[in-house]
């Protein structure tokens, strides 16, 4: 198994779109969420959409003509991808060694939405066209990246709920590790913030009632009030490390191990016990032969939903026992909402820039009262150098749960984490 280093970020979430932007809104708990009329609700709901989005500043050496046409969640995604792949200073590269792994859960619903409320006005021939066959069919976002890009490794998408990115990460972390690809995009693409979802939710019980202050709208695990969706891309970038570091890359953590399991109980249930994730988590760290002293954090689903905050919580007393309060919880959800699909990128994106800072940031509503079960939500002090890991854990509808481990970018096997690092 080679040992895999992640040197490239590419981020696109409301009010963000650099690594530099998304570790300061962490650390300074700035929520990016926003009241929005758009959602079915006469008084507006609280989302994450990401404003003044243009296609033509992300993609400046591509012809317009190639993604104009896309539908917003394909040019949220292009964008991502082109900008992890200029943070990794990719320039030539063996195209038949190069693949993509993209996660999302509603691939182009926005798309279909509008174009179905159109055929009262046009006539069919004007809304259901060939070119539609390539932009709107599902899975066609990294086709169109890999056209663009000239990617012929491969390139495939994953939908597994809520824990789609997680799992896309994960499969592509394995294809590195045994040597199927040298280089692989790997991530998540959401934007599904249409009425339909909203309503569903609504009428499901999962959405935050917040309708005034939206930096007060997602409250995860003790105080929990339900979701805020959300739109986002973020595309990391998986290398060979002995590749990465014969390029001169900036090496920003490594990849050390996924594990993936599902409840099989119930399609929409949770299982408040938190037995499959606690199965999930020990396995990961079993795999990797990780002490339960040794991880720095836990970035979890976190989205403020009742029951799977409380299976989270059971989780993390089941897997740590005793050292649980010194494990930070952790989430990104009150910052930039719940991305469905491309949630589980955004937390391995903060637990990326977590293990190259070597700090911690705090869980923006966190709460800290006697129901939190005595854990610790965050701070904003160093990590120490002996616990330079960090585990992403994404619950998905359906039992999904899918969690990647994380280390400092040293090699695997440097306790400490921090010898052979390269700063490019």
């Amino acid at each position: 198994m080679r040992d895999v280093v992640i040197t490239g970020m590419g981020v696109v979430l409301p009010g963000c779109d650099s690594k530099e932007a998304l570790w300061r809104q962490l650390t300074q708990r700035e929520c990016q969420l926003t009241l929005d009329p758009a959602t079915g609700d006469d008084r507006g709901r609280v989302v994450g959409r990401i404003h003044g989005f243009d296609a033509d500043r992300y993609l400046p050496d591509v012809p317009s003509r190639y993604y104009n046409q896309c539908p917003r969640d394909v040019q949220l995604y292009l964008a991502s991808v082109a900008l992890a792949r200029r943070d990794a200073r990719l320039e030539e590269c063996d195209a038949t060694r190069t693949g993509l792994y993209d996660g999302t859960s509603r691939a182009s619903f926005s798309s279909w939405y509008d174009r179905i409320r159109r055929e009262r006005d046009l006539p069919a021939r004007d809304l259901y066209t060939r070119n539609e066959l390539a932009r709107d069919t599902p899975g066609q976002a990294v086709g169109i990246a890999a056209a663009l890009l000239g990617v012929q490794g491969p390139a495939l998408t994953f939908t597994a709920s809520c824990s789609s990115a997680t799992v896309a990460l994960g499969h592509a972390f394995r294809d590195v590790a045994m040597g199927t690809v040298d280089i692989a995009y790997a991530g998540g693409h959401e934007a599904a913030l249409v009425p339909p979802l909203h309503l569903m939710y609504q009428e499901a019980g999962l959405c935050s009632p917040e309708q005034e202050t939206p930096a007060r709208a997602v409250r995860p695990w003790a105080d929990s009030t339900g979701n805020v969706f959300a739109e986002a891309a973020v595309t990391l970038v998986l290398e060979e490390r002995e590749r990465a570091e014969g390029r001169g890359a900036t090496l920003l953590a490594g990849v050390a191990g996924y594990a993936y399991g599902n409840t099989g109980v119930h399609p929409t249930h949770v299982d408040v016990t938190g037995a499959r994730p606690t199965r999930v988590v020990r396995q990961l760290l079993d795999d990797t032969a990780t002490p339960r002293e040794r991880v720095g954090f836990l970035i979890g689903h976190g989205n403020g939903v009742p029951a799977s905050d409380l299976a989270e919580m059971r989780m993390m007393h089941a897997v740590f026992g005793p050292h649980a309060p010194a494990v930070p919880l952790l989430s990104t959800k009150p910052v930039y909402g719940h991305g469905l699909g491309a949630a589980g990128a955004v937390n391995a994106a903060a637990a990326t820039l977590m293990l190259r800072e070597r700090r911690l940031f705090r869980t923006l509503n966190a709460a800290s009262s006697a129901t939190a079960e005595g854990l610790s939500f965050g701070s904003t002090e160093s990590l120490p150098v002996d616990r330079l890991s960090g585990v992403c854990l994404s619950f998905g509808l359906g039992g999904h749960n899918a969690a990647l481990l994380l280390r400092g970018p040293g090699r695997c096997g440097d306790e400490e984490g921090l010898e052979g690092e390269n700063d490019g």
